[in-house]
This record gives C-alpha cells, structure tokens and sequence, in this order.
C-alpha cells in the first residue's frame, strides 16, 4: 500500500518530469547561437590569449617561428537558483494539476534567464581578454593598430550605417598585422528597432518591386531580435556580430553545472515540519564572458 510519503515522492518524481519538459519546449534561446560553450571544472577557468600565427607561407631553408602576444583573463562561476513554496496542503487537497503548472512555467522561465543573464552581461561591457572594454575605440594589440568596435553617437539605425559597420568589421586586423576576415552575419537589435530591421533586410517585410533600390540590404544579414535588450526607441543600441566564419562565437557560455531541479519534501525537514511548507528550486552554475571583440560591433544614433 502507498504512503503519503511514497505518494509525495511519485509526484515529485512527476515534478521533475514537468520541470524540464517546460525547460525543453521553451521558445529557442539566443545565447547559446551567439556563445561559444566551453565546461568548466573549477570554481574559476583561467583563459590564454595567445594572439595569431601569419598563416602558410613557402618554405625556404628552414622555418621561420614567430612569437606569440600573451593576454589572458580568468572567468569565475556563479550560482543561479530558483525556489517556489509549497504549502503541504495544496498536496493534500489534490491541487496537483496547479502546482505541476507553476514548475513547468519555473523551467520555461530558467531557460529564458540565460537570455536575460548573457544581456545583462553584453549590456555591462566589461574588459575582455586585451583589459579594454569589450565595445571599445582603443583596442590594440601587437601591430594591429588601433582599432574601435563601438560608434557611441552619429551611428543612426539605417542601412547606410549597417553597410559603414560591415565594411569597418571587415578591415579588422589581428595582432600580426593581418586581416582577420571577419564576415558580418547577424543583425540583433531590440524589440523596438525589430520591424525597421525586417524591413531592412528581410525580402518579405517590403516589395522591392516597385523600388529596387530597397533590395539593396534583402538577406545581407540574418535578424535577431533581443526582447532583453535595452529599448530607448530610435535612440536604441544595435549590435552587428559574426556568428559563422570561425569556430568560436563574440561570447562565452562557461557551464560548470547544469540546471537541476531538486525538492525539500521530507515530513522530518524542519520546514515540512514546523510550517507545513514543500519547497521546490532549481539550480545552475555558470557563467558568461567576452570573447574576441572583432566579432561584435555596437552602435547607436
């Protein structure tokens, strides 16, 4: 025969269940298409930055080595949770069906954090592996000359200033004084900028036919549209990044612990005990950091 506590932890079993199945059927999240992720197994990963060789060159008499530009930074986890209170009642009068609709909305809501998180991160703009902000006008390193990811001002949000923005990102240079042959993919702009972009850049927002001076920007770059971006109107930030020419993504997804999802149900806890309350949370331990800054432009009017 089934106890009460064997009835309790059939449901949370079921919790579980419902947790990630809200975590999984959430909508597609942004970070992991714009993050490169790496697992950690320490409080902290140390990062080398150990800048770029010159490429292939003929080879007469013997081989020519060059010295490697050393930076670096160090990334440390943090801890992530998430906890709803349950009074062990609700359970005792079968209101079952309304708590497995609260977890499953609590993993919908964990995975879109990430989003909110890695913005919050982008948003900041904090020193990426050359001590210079990540969006910045001073970036330079060995013969690269100085360069700038960021327009602060004078940088409206039209196609003119997107094609500006492509054009400098493919001038980049690496710090052996080469090009780094960056190749623009990606427009992400908040939501109040969405439909200007899709007019923009997407063929079926706007006919060309009767224009076709408006074709000229159709499919040059992919729209992401970042709900958690900051919205200031036409005044808003916009973001050009290359997400398809290297291997490594602008950002970093550091995942030391992967979400689970745990309950504090036991009749002999204190809590269960003394207050009648179930708690069940969740928990994750990342972080998110810069990567190369050539890969990400930022501008704004």
């Amino acid at each position: 025969m089934l106890t009460r506590q064997d009835v309790t932890r059939l449901q949370n079993a079921g919790l579980k269940t419902q947790f990630f199945k809200g975590f999984d059927t959430a909508p597609t999240t942004m970070y992991m298409s714009i993050c490169t992720e790496i697992p950690s197994n320490g409080a902290s990963e140390d990062y080398a930055w150990l800048g770029e060789t010159n490429g292939l060159k003929e080879w007469k008499d013997e081989r020519v080595p060059h010295a490697l530009l050393e930076t670096g930074f160090s990334l440390r986890n943090k801890d992530y949770e998430d906890t709803i209170a349950v009074d062990r009642n609700a359970i005792q009068d079968e209101k079952y069906g309304q708590i497995k609709i609260r977890v499953g909305n609590m993993g919908t809501i964990a995975k879109q954090s990430y989003d909110e998180i890695l913005t919050a991160k982008i948003e900041e703009n904090g020193l990426c592996y050359d001590g210079q902000n990540f969006f910045d006008t001073d970036h330079e390193e060995g013969l690269s000359g100085v360069q700038s990811n960021v327009a602060t001002s004078g940088m409206a949000f039209t196609a003119e200033n997107v094609q500006i923005i492509t054009s400098r990102m493919k001038r980049f240079k690496m710090s052996n004084g080469k090009r780094a042959k960056i190749k623009p993919s990606t427009l992400m702009v908040p939501s109040d900028l969405e439909w200007a972009a899709r007019i923009m850049m997407d063929p079926k927002a706007v006919s060309v036919t009767t224009d076709p001076s408006k074709a000229i920007m159709k499919d040059l770059l992919d729209i992401m549209v970042n709900d958690e971006l900051e919205n200031d109107g036409v005044d808003s930030k916009y973001y050009v990044l290359d997400l398809k020419s290297r291997g490594v993504k602008p950002f970093i997804f550091q995942n030391r612990e992967a979400i689970t999802f745990t309950s504090l149900d036991n009749p002999n806890d204190q809590d269960v005990f003394m207050r009648k309350t179930i708690y069940y949370g969740v928990h994750a331990r990342f972080a998110f950091g810069y990567g190369d800054w050539r890969q990400a432009y930022r501008a704004q009017k």
